[in-house]
């Protein structure tokens, strides 16, 4: 019977990324959940250009009233705009206000400070 092992050419840490992310896939499936509740993802949702908020942050790294940083799991997320207010904040959620003119990932920066 043959087993599922890593190719001798892809390192063990990528191989078991791969198995980890499709056990997950396969359980937030298989429960009906979204992918982001089972993976470390944040959700963003924003309503029209005047309301960004964002679940599963980090942090904010960055904050004036042109330029919002916030850190997620993997990387930063930037969001520019006129006249931003940090609304709400908890451990969980951020809400941002005022004219939201761009909303773009910064992968590899930030990161995990829980």
């Amino acid at each position: 019977m043959a087993r599922d092992r890593p190719a001798a050419s892809r390192p063990l840490r990528t191989w078991l990324a791969g198995v980890q992310h499709g056990f997950q896939q396969g359980l937030a499936g298989a429960l009906d959940l979204p992918r982001d509740a089972i993976r470390d993802l944040p959700r963003l949702t924003l309503i029209g250009q005047g309301e960004l908020v964002v679940e599963n942050h980090r942090g904010v790294a960055l904050f004036d009233q042109e330029r919002v940083l916030v850190d997620l799991p993997a990387g930063r997320l930037e969001v520019c705009g006129h006249r931003l207010v940090i609304d709400r904040i908890d451990r969980e959620e951020l809400v941002v206000t005022g004219r939201i003119d761009a909303v773009r990932f910064l992968p590899g920066t930030g990161g995990d400070r829980r």
